[in-house]
């Protein structure tokens, strides 16, 4: 699970269609580690962001980040779900890989929730 207020959330939006557009092959982006996990038992440290061919693969990197690859298409289709409307309230969420497109999702890969959470000093 990904979360963040509305704000943050978004701004993340922007900086993922900059980096898409971008010639970049990679995005690493670091987490808040200074918040509370709950009620999971651990913060992921970072998020990264792959160009290559093909269907989005979501896994675990060794370090325990979350690595997120495929064609920049296709990254595309997943960072939109960080975007949020302005409107959007506590507990609003996207599953990213909820897409019916062909080749899109590669099987086996993590399910993701992107999550509106607008109590980030902890519960």
């Amino acid at each position: 699970m990904i979360t963040g207020t509305v704000h943050e959330l978004n701004v993340l939006a922007r900086r993922f269609d900059e980096f898409v557009q971008s010639g970049e092959m990679e995005l690493v982006v670091p987490a808040n580690l200074a918040d509370s996990p709950a009620p999971y038992d651990v913060l992921l440290p970072s998020l990264r962001l792959l160009k290559r061919a093909g269907p989005i693969t979501v896994s675990m990197e060794p370090k325990g980040g979350l690595c997120v690859a495929g064609s920049a298409e296709n990254l595309a289709t997943w960072c939109s779900f960080f975007r949020f409307r302005s409107d959007s309230t506590d507990g609003d969420h996207h599953h990213p890989e909820s897409v019916h497109k062909a080749a899109y999702v590669a099987p086996g890969t993590l399910s993701t929730i992107i999550e509106i959470r607008e109590d980030v000093d902890g519960p």
